[in-house]
């Protein structure tokens, strides 16, 4: 109906027969009561995002302002704009919010109005996100805090992630819907929306093994706090002496030497007497021979160690040695033996 007039809720019926006519309502006229005024609600987030669906009860209102909820007037509902509007006769009313979507906070937020003739009345309502805790420990097999490692939260449909952080009012959002972090030697607090997560560890701290276990969860904004703790295992070494040698086993200086790793992964060095480890990326590392064994440690993996250049005035040795690091620090050595070069003699 005309916006100037309330819309009749009354329904009516006729039979329509050729030739005849047809009388609706007892052929007595319809009439629209003319409205008086109207109601605009706006209902968005604490972000200013517009909420659709959520339904609001209309009551006349007692005369301290409260609802008298034995005089229910109507219902509206919010649409995409997160507006509802609704039109009426001159009275005060009361607006109490019914419905709320499931992932906001249903507070039954009432508020009174006045509805004058050709005025409009504005009620603005604003709903909170519901949110679980999120606790998130980062620990070693001791249960000590553990420093370094890099975290990741993601949701599981790849949408934007919220994220409120501990004593933060107002949430961030991570558009590729991840969200990650250096742990430190407190735990992390946050509070993420309904929805499906999965945390997970993108990189371990250092001296540690990364874990592969994920953790998913599901929030259901019911208030529950998601304890997660994360374990890492430290990492096991063996340590290697490689030994380069003539016939005689004394130790040859100059040969190019080589160990890298058979999946071609970034390879882990950690050199004598030095805690700090070297990363080679590529997963090879190489180093000159001297007068004394080669040391190191390496992790768990599997491994070739081989020669790249003989020293001068030896043969190159085409000798593959294939091995595996099982993390027992057990010592494996390797001797490298080299041969002369055996030079033709010549007479006159």
């Amino acid at each position: 109906t005309n916006e100037n007039f309330i819309l009749i809720s009354n329904k009516y019926s006729a039979k329509v027969t050729t030739g005849n006519t047809t009388k609706v309502n007892n052929g007595n006229a319809i009439m629209n009561d003319e409205a008086n005024g109207s109601l605009i609600i706006n209902k968005t987030d604490i972000k200013g995002q517009p909420i659709k669906d959520v339904i609001f009860d209309i009551y006349e209102a007692n005369a301290d302002g409260s609802a008298n909820l034995d005089k229910y007037v109507d219902s509206v509902q919010t649409d995409e704009e997160g507006k509802a509007t609704w039109t009426s006769n001159e009275g005060n009313y009361v607006a109490i919010e019914k419905v709320a979507p499931e992932s906001y906070v249903n507070e039954e937020q009432a508020q009174n109005f006045s509805l004058k003739r050709k005025e409009v009345a504005l009620l603005d309502y604003m709903n909170k996100i519901k949110y679980d805790e999120v606790l998130v420990k980062k620990r070693d097999v001791g249960d000590k805090e553990l420093a370094g490692a890099t975290l990741c939260i993601m949701s599981n449909d790849k949408s934007p992630l919220q994220i409120k952080e501990k004593n933060e009012f107002k949430d961030t959002t991570y558009d590729k819907g991840v969200m990650c972090w250096q742990s430190e030697t407190k735990d992390k607090e946050f509070s993420v929306p309904i929805g499906e997560y999965t945390m997970y560890e993108e990189m371990a701290p250092q001296g540690y093994e990364k874990t592969s276990q994920t953790f998913p969860f599901s929030v259901v904004g019911n208030g529950e706090v998601h304890d997660i703790k994360i374990v890492n295992q430290p990492i096991k070494y063996d340590d290697i002496h490689v030994s380069k040698v003539d016939l005689n086993d004394n130790e040859l200086v100059g040969a190019t030497l080589c160990i890298m790793t058979k999946d071609n992964s970034p390879l882990e060095i950690k050199e004598k007497n030095d805690n700090s480890t070297k990363i080679f990326e590529d997963g090879k590392m190489c180093w000159l021979s001297s007068n004394h064994p080669k040391e190191f440690k390496l992790r768990m993996g599997n491994y070739y160690l081989y020669e790249q250049v003989a020293p001068f005035g030896y043969q190159k040795t085409s000798q593959l040695f294939n091995f595996n690091v099982i993390g027992k620090n057990k010592v494996q050595k390797f001797k490298i033996i080299n041969s002369p070069i055996k030079l033709p003699r010549t007479g006159k």
